[in-house]
């Protein structure tokens, strides 16, 4: 009879652990499988088809756990696992965003090109899918990827109409928006489409120079906000390795971490503001 409540309480306790488990297993697994159809509508749009989403997904998650175990140890406070967690979580994530921002940044320059070809094209007398071929042949990645998956999509049975719009959604440029709108409109009403995508691409050349002059202007004030973002913590790190028992302070009290939070929403409005300043939209 004196067993019987030991025994009770160790079969809950095993089967609360039990449960547990499978509430964790179960919603990781779900986690798992969000990041993977994430990652790969990433990959899809930066064409790295060897990549295995299965894996980036594996990896991402493995990350969390290198930068809670490395920060745990640089840190020696409690603080710094969840810290470290959270920025291995972010960091694979930011890095396919910077790939894709590079990527889209490429196609918005290599536009004009495009247009110019596809008009010579057809002043060659080459339809619109002959001439669409001629960029997918002789431009360079990424611009000449998309349009030989266009041609893909119309080899298989797909309107030209229909793959240059899901296209435009694909990319999410208004520019490749533009110049589609004005190919379905010619493939329609017809029209002089040489002369209008002339027009376009000097257009959006005189546009990208704008934009150029204007990155060259703001160039010191985007540079000073880098600066001011990084020195905190380089600073942070500094007094750490001179002064480790003072900078512990700013974790282990609670007045020390008021403060610590006080300079970080400081840190955050400073560096946001002089990002809003020197941001010129064309």
């Amino acid at each position: 009879m004196d067993l019987t409540l030991p025994v009770l309480l160790s079969l809950l306790s095993a089967a609360a652990v039990f449960l547990g488990c499978m509430t964790f297993a179960r919603g990781l697994a779900v986690h798992l499988d969000r990041r993977e159809r994430r990652f790969a509508a990433d990959l899809n749009e930066l064409f790295l088809l060897d990549f295995s989403p299965r894996f980036a997904a594996q990896l991402s998650l493995a990350s969390v756990v290198v930068g809670a175990v490395a920060a745990g140890l640089m840190m020696d406070h409690p603080l710094g696992v969840p810290i470290g967690g959270a920025l291995g979580y972010a960091l694979p994530g930011w890095y396919v965003g910077r790939l894709r921002a590079r990527r889209r940044e490429r196609l918005e320059r290599q536009l004009t090109d495009a247009m110019l070809t596809i008009a010579n094209g057809v002043r060659a007398n080459l339809n619109l899918v002959q001439s669409m071929r001629l960029v997918e042949e002789n431009a360079p990645p990424p611009v000449g990827q998309e349009f030989g998956l266009m041609l893909r999509e119309y080899e298989h049975g797909l309107a030209i109409e229909d793959a240059m719009a899901k296209a435009a959604q694909r990319l999410g440029s208004p520019n490749y928006r533009l110049m589609f709108s004005a190919l379905q409109m010619h493939r329609e009403k017809g029209g002089d489409l040489p002369t209008l995508l002339d027009r376009l691409a000097e257009s959006l050349r005189e546009l990208q120079r704008l934009e150029e002059k204007a990155k060259t202007v703001t160039a010191q004030g985007r540079l000073a906000a880098r600066m001011m973002g990084a020195m905190p913590p380089v600073m942070l790190g500094i007094l750490w390795i001179i002064d480790r028992e003072g900078v512990a302070i700013l974790f282990g009290d609670p007045r020390g971490n008021l403060i610590l939070a006080l300079v970080v929403l400081l840190w955050l409005a400073g560096f946001m503001w002089i990002r809003r300043i020197v941001r010129i939209d064309i």
